[in-house]
């Protein structure tokens, strides 16, 4: 999964058929890291620290999950750059 989401944003992590298995809420973070907090509803929210292009493995459930901030390369031009940062969540095998 893949999600563009800046900071006081939250997205949801789902299966392909919709079932919704968390929600992420970007809390803090700059350039060089993310705050997240993974809330379940079932227990208590998990908050990690996501470096950039450093990976994050998270029990999720039943299931553990790969987070990761990837560094991403702009245009110069317009229009001007987002505030939004890219997440990827992996289901690991």
């Amino acid at each position: 999964m893949l999600a563009h989401a800046g900071i006081g944003d939250t997205f949801p992590v789902q299966e392909p058929g919709g079932l919704i298995l968390f929600e992420v809420a970007v809390l803090a973070g700059d350039d060089e890291h993310l705050v997240l907090e993974i809330r379940t509803g079932e227990s208590p929210a998990k908050k990690i620290t996501l470096r950039r292009d450093k990976k994050v493995t998270v029990p999720v459930g039943s299931s553990r999950f790969d987070f990761c901030y990837p560094t991403v390369h702009i245009s110069t031009g317009d229009p001007p750059t987002t505030s939004k940062a890219m997440v990827i969540v992996r289901l690991c095998p």
